[in-house]
């Protein structure tokens, strides 16, 4: 007859001894990646601040530009739409930090707490039902020995019925250890996807913010580069120099007398210069545009607006497509499309 003590012994039970050495690991474990969750937490809080820096580096960057002279205004414009998109990063970053937070502290903690109730849980329920089949199994063996007492037929029924009883310790064994691999790997498997989920976060916002600088950088960098090339208003105001002095000394040359600063023929082609400057800027200042959008900007400097607002355009710059206009007393750049030029 088969003994119970050769059976009994769970410290001996391979798969017991097994499963009881992927527990102790798994809580071994909980301590690093518990340390993973609170280094993580410190990546967030020193990012975001790399973020907020950045947002407002880019800011301050728009408002060096608003305030160049319209004789730099293709550089201003060039620096403005960095800005804009270097902002848009920034904001895509944000979305990569709370993938960082949400995936890596906060369910990575979460997920912890849970696996620590749930093996505490594990063992109780184990020790449990091995108990139960123990008892069950002892109980077996003293029917067996009153068995073989009896007769032949109830002795086999005995030994049989300790038979299906070590079975099914071995297949709860079994399920059991079955159960705490499952759980080990999952705990891994899960923190693999929460990496690649950051993975993923990462991809995106790199691979946006490259897609959109680099589609920008070359034309930048041309107008970065033409440091000895004046624009056109620069090569106006050269153009007018000296033109009020050509203009007196042909007074003199035609007989009128000897140049006077005092003298009201100056001061009439004087006035009348001015005038002209004036008649220039009328020529290339300010017209209206109807809102077709809203427009709620990406930065606090660019002009907000809603669909049908009536805009006072004050600059046009056809190479980013920028326009400038004033509402409600608010300057500020914005997107021409949003817009249709009133006649």
């Amino acid at each position: 007859m088969t003994s119970v003590k050769k059976i009994a012994k769970v410290g001996e039970d391979a798969s017991t001894k097994e499963m009881l050495d992927v527990i102790e690991n798994m809580k071994q474990s909980h301590s690093d990646l518990h340390t993973l969750s609170k280094l993580a937490t410190a990546h967030h809080a020193a990012s975001q601040k790399y973020i907020e820096t950045g947002k407002a580096m880019v800011d301050h960057l728009v408002k060096i530009s608003l305030g160049m002279d319209s004789r730099v205004e293709d550089v201003a414009a060039v620096l403005t739409q960095i800005s804009s998109l270097e902002k848009s990063i920034f904001l895509s970053f944000d979305d990569l930090n709370t993938t960082v937070l949400e995936q890596l502290s906060t369910s990575l903690s979460r997920a912890l707490d849970a696996e620590k109730k749930a093996i505490a849980q594990f063992e109780k329920s184990f020790n449990a039902q091995q108990q139960q089949l123990f008892n069950d199994l002892r109980k077996a063996e003293k029917e067996s020995q009153k068995a073989g007492k009896k007769s032949p037929q109830a002795l086999q029924a005995a030994i049989q019925a300790i038979t299906d009883k070590m079975t099914e310790i071995k297949d709860v064994r079994k399920e059991r250890l079955k159960n705490i691999l499952l759980m080990e790997r999952k705990k891994h498997t899960d923190l693999l996807a929460a990496w690649v989920a950051m993975v993923d976060a990462q991809n995106s916002a790199y691979s946006g913010a490259h897609s959109t600088l680099a589609g920008q950088r070359d034309q930048w960098a041309a107008v970065s580069q033409q440091s000895t090339k004046l624009h056109e208003k620069s090569e106006a105001l050269l153009n007018d120099v000296g033109s009020k002095e050509r203009t007196a000394t042909s007074i003199g040359e035609m007989g009128e007398g000897s140049y006077d600063e005092g003298d009201e023929g100056y001061y009439d082609e004087g006035e009348g210069y001015y005038e002209e400057g004036d008649a220039y800027a009328e020529a290339a200042g300010t017209f209206t545009a109807r809102a077709l959008y809203d427009y709620a900007g990406t930065h606090d400097y660019e002009l907000k607006f809603s669909a049908g607002d009536i805009i006072t355009v004050t600059n046009v710059d056809e190479a980013t497509g920028w326009w400038t206009g004033e509402l409600h007393g608010v300057v500020g750049p914005f997107p021409g499309n949003y817009v249709e030029a009133l006649e």
